[in-house]
């Protein structure tokens, strides 16, 4: 099972990762806050052989760490790296999800190339005004659904949930 985040309810992994988008902030890995909602991950370490875990993303986020990334921009890339290659066809919103308080969803596309998934946000530019994925000064939740009878779960390329 995917044991990437703290167990919630035994199989569902919720992060909330109060991603407060701002144009004026551009980060990565480091120099930013702690995450307000304390969320951590867990390491693969004494895990089943077969688990799928979270290893690391540019939210500053891996192996028992906090997820110390609060601020990024509205079309920041969000970038996750797993312990196994993903099976690209099981990598959509329902499996990697991203919502603010209103249940809306940044419009934007899942990436996957081996063990990497990337959260690529649409830029529109309509009559000259510019769209991002993300909405400037909102705060964002990202969820990973898991466990070995969530029907929507992130997959191995083995098939491990």
């Amino acid at each position: 099972m995917i044991k990437d985040l703290e167990t919630f309810m035994h199989s569902r992994l919720s992060v909330a990762l109060a991603l407060v988008v701002s144009l004026a902030c551009l980060t990565g890995c480091s120099g930013s806050s702690s995450d307000a909602s304390g969320a951590t991950l867990s390491t693969c370490a004494g895990a089943e052989a077969n688990a799928l875990c979270l290893e690391a993303c540019n939210l500053g986020c891996g192996s028992g760490v906090t997820c110390d990334v609060s601020e990024i921009a509205q079309n920041e890339i969000i970038i996750m790296r797993f312990s196994q290659d993903i099976d690209p066809l099981s990598v959509n919103s329902a499996t990697v999800q991203f919502h603010n308080a209103n249940g809306e969803q940044p419009v934007g596309q899942y990436i996957v190339d081996g063990a990497l998934v990337q959260f690529i946000p649409e830029v529109l530019i309509i009559g000259g005004q510019s769209f991002f994925g993300f909405r400037a000064a909102e705060t964002y939740t990202m969820t990973l659904p898991g466990g070995p009878d969530e029907v929507n779960s992130l997959r191995s390329t083995a098939g491990d949930p």
